[in-house]
């Protein structure tokens, strides 16, 4: 498979506006790519409780061939675009979305670029759960991601007395089905209302690579957010164990700040801190008004799908 390589309007229109919508972009990969995100919730044995998200950390680290999703072509080609080719592969995650999403961004990135690709297993609407994005409010020299920024932060989610409803901010709606992939800066302001009960999402971060030590100073704050996770290192067992020297050039930059998180996990155990962890600043790259809801401990790893590696590159 050829290596995908976004048009120079799509990549024009990334930087102005903040996201991408590629149609079918991975419509033939769904069917492998929802069997095996079942199979790691199911690996979970979630005790989920009645309306709160579930989610998964590491998500694509659990098993071989979600791992070789890094190894995509379409995916490695528009990273490489979107990044530099020797972008760093930050975080993943799987989840089942309960209900709306209140405006949040995921970071505050000043140097750099970090771009979050979603794949929703669902068609998701406009008025069914869809991602809605502020477009331009990632540049955050931008005066305008300011006003924005400002504006979202007094928006409750439940309703009450207020000025402004949150589901009528002005917003691009990211409308997607089954094999389209949505790209979007994590600095970008965005949501989503009127989901249903198990509205299915993979994500995957990741990063331009550190090229001053502000960057690396950056990039080491955003791990140290994990450790609250109980996380050790930010790429699972199985990710680093089956990856070639193309996907371990991925891994590296972040793998190389791992020991900020390396020691730091205390002695509260892992299944008390993922059930009760719900972060409490705005703009960390976990949801701050969603809670864990993890049946046993999140962070041993499942045995590996015996699988052979699905892409080359």
């Amino acid at each position: 498979m050829q290596q995908y390589k976004p048009s120079d309007e799509q990549l024009a229109l990334f930087k102005a506006f903040g996201f991408l919508k590629l149609p079918g972009f991975l419509r033939d990969d769904m069917r492998w790519i929802e069997t095996e995100f079942e199979n790691v919730f199911e690996n979970y044995e979630f005790e989920r409780e009645q309306n709160k998200r579930a989610i998964v950390i590491q998500f694509i680290d659990q098993t071989e061939l979600l791992c070789s999703l890094l190894d995509h072509p379409k995916i490695d080609g528009l990273l490489s675009a979107l990044l530099g080719s020797d972008y760093g592969y930050f975080s993943s995650d799987g989840n089942l979305y309960v209900g709306d999403t209140p405006w949040h961004f995921d970071a505050s990135i000043q140097k750099g670029v970090y771009v979050k690709l979603g794949i929703y297993l669902d068609f998701v609407g406009q008025d069914s759960g869809c991602l809605r994005v502020i477009p331009g409010s990632h540049i955050l020299s931008d005066r305008y991601a300011t006003l924005a920024r400002n504006a979202a932060a007094v928006v409750p989610l439940a309703t009450g007395p207020t000025e402004i409803v949150p589901g009528t901010i002005p917003f691009f709606a990211l409308e997607s089905s089954p094999g389209d992939l949505v790209a979007f800066n994590i600095n970008i302001l965005h949501s989503s209302f009127g989901g249903g009960a198990r509205r299915r999402m993979l994500a995957v971060t990741a990063g331009s690579k550190p090229k001053s030590a502000e960057e690396v100073n950056q990039l080491r704050t955003m791990i140290s957010q994990y450790e609250r996770f109980g996380l050790e290192t930010m790429h699972g067992t199985v990710m680093k164990g089956t990856a070639d020297a193309r996907r371990r050039r991925h891994l590296e930059p972040v793998a190389q700040c791992d020991d900020v998180l390396m020691g730091r996990s205390g002695s509260e155990s892992l299944r008390t801190r993922a059930r009760s962890c719900e972060l409490q600043s705005e703009g960390s790259l976990v949801d701050s008004r969603v809670a864990f809801q993890m049946g046993r401990d999140p962070y041993s790893q499942p045995e590996p799908v015996p699988v052979k590696r699905r892409f080359q590159i």
